[in-house]
């Protein structure tokens, strides 16, 4: 068998070795760990990390969102559940501490969108049957609805002193709707952070959170294409026909117009973009709620930047924030 000259060998040795080099820097390394939580499929992507330490930092980022998942759980036996049995006692108990952030957390968002993220009326989402993985469809009667409303359970009733907790409201019982599932996006992205992961995407279906740059995501109605996520940001798309049901009358869905106890009128989904995935969950649920009468009034009041409405009627609606993003319109 022929040999190359030695010169030649040696071109030939650096050639390959540049070829690697270069091929390490065309192609960082990629991990993806799948998983179901809040009954949706989980993807987890990581780059640039090496495949023993992605395999361990995914690991633990999922265990903490899915222990979100399940202590959140508003009426499975749990953490939440058992604190919505404690509240309609009225007494004071020891609160459960995986839970109390996100309590916090909740009374100051339903502050800032003036009541129209409303976790603390679980019971009215039971009254409509959406209480339950299964949604058992039913319409409840005026007096029902007005009964419930007249108790005015909120958030600000749960006095917090320590770890001790009470509230005098029996009618309050807490259901954080996807702001959870936000909260345990956010709570798996900062553990990502902690190892030292530098580039992530967490996607829950209708949630993404995301680590780095050039992680891109599709909006639901916009054709001017994919939007680039900036780092540490997040992404909530919320749909009236996630879970619905119809009659003569219309159709209805869990965001309840907390104001008059029926489910919202006039838009199908609500995509908002935040460096918080609760915080994007809690607006974008507050929005629905409001339904496409309050939506101008809304999205100036909650100084919302980067959101996309499509409505009942199929009209797109965007922010001009969202629409410079997305280059719809030209930057000032």
């Amino acid at each position: 068998m022929s040999r190359l000259p030695a010169r030649w060998s040696l071109l030939a040795g650096l050639l390959l070795l540049l070829g690697a080099l270069t091929a390490c820097t065309q192609e960082s390394p990629s991990h993806t760990s799948t998983a179901t939580a809040f009954s949706r499929p989980l993807e987890l992507t990581l780059r640039g990390v090496a495949q023993n330490e992605a395999e361990k930092a995914a690991h633990t980022a999922i265990e903490d969102l899915l222990f979100i998942a399940e202590v959140s759980h508003p009426w499975n036996p749990g953490p939440l559940g058992r604190t919505n049995q404690l509240f309609s006692f009225g007494a004071e108990f020891s609160a459960n501490p995986s839970i109390l952030p996100m309590i916090r957390l909740a009374g100051r968002l339903e502050q800032q969108t003036a009541g129209y993220y409303a976790p603390a009326l679980g019971r009215l989402q039971q009254l409509w049957g959406f209480h339950s993985e299964f949604p058992q469809p039913m319409v409840p009667s005026r007096e029902e609805i007005d009964t419930l409303l007249a108790a005015r359970p909120r958030m600000s009733e749960i006095q917090i002193d320590g770890i001790r907790m009470r509230s005098g409201n029996s009618a309050l019982q807490i259901d954080f709707g996807p702001f959870a599932q936000g909260y345990a996006l956010d709570t798996a992205r900062a553990r990502l952070a902690e190892q030292g992961v530098t580039s992530a995407r967490i996607d829950n279906g209708n949630a993404v959170a995301v680590l780095g740059e050039d992680w891109k995501l599709e909006l639901p109605g916009q054709a001017a294409g994919p939007l680039s996520l900036h780092d540490g940001e997040a992404a909530v798309t919320l749909s009236t026909a996630d879970v619905t049901f119809a009659d003569e009358e219309g159709r209805y869905h869990p965001y309840i117009d907390p104001y008059t106890g029926y489910p919202s009128r006039g838009m199908d989904s609500v995509t908002v973009l935040h460096p918080s995935a609760a915080t994007a969950a809690a607006l974008a649920q507050a929005l629905l709620a409001g339904g496409e009468t309050k939506l101008a009034s809304q999205l100036q009041v909650l100084s919302i930047d980067y959101a996309s409405i499509i409505t009942e009627d199929g009209r797109t609606v965007t922010t001009p924030a969202l629409a410079r993003r997305l280059g719809s319109v030209r930057a000032e």
